[in-house]
């Protein structure tokens, strides 16, 4: 059994601009999430517009720069291997002695 699928028929150039969307949104996979605000200030709202504005963008735009600023991961001072590098920095581990290798204890096996 076979399947087809008849669109309208659209213009030359409104259907090559419907077909380059779908290719774009088949290719790139790139699946965008959505977030609802309930119970918004108006004044919080109306403040949101205006720094869109004096920005030059629209109020979901300066939302999501907004959002991003706030949650990106501030790097401050090293990371944790510095640390542990400046620790034990003053060690000179390449003078300390290296113990001589033995055997392994094993635990004694019970008599039977």
């Amino acid at each position: 059994m076979r399947c087809e699928l008849s669109f309208p028929r659209i213009s030359l150039p409104y259907r090559l601009y419907f077909d380059y969307n779908a290719c774009i949104a088949i290719t790139l996979f790139h699946i965008m999430a959505s977030l609802t605000i309930r119970n918004f200030d108006d004044q919080v709202k109306t403040l949101l517009r205006l720094q869109a504005a004096h920005h030059g963008c629209s109020m979901e735009q300066e939302a999501r720069d907004i959002l991003r600023r706030a949650v990106q991961v501030q790097r401050t001072g090293v990371g944790f291997a510095q640390k542990i590098h400046q620790r034990f920095a003053g060690l000179n581990a390449d003078e300390l002695p290296i113990p001589e290798r033995r055997m392994a204890r094993l635990p004694d096996m019970p008599a039977d």
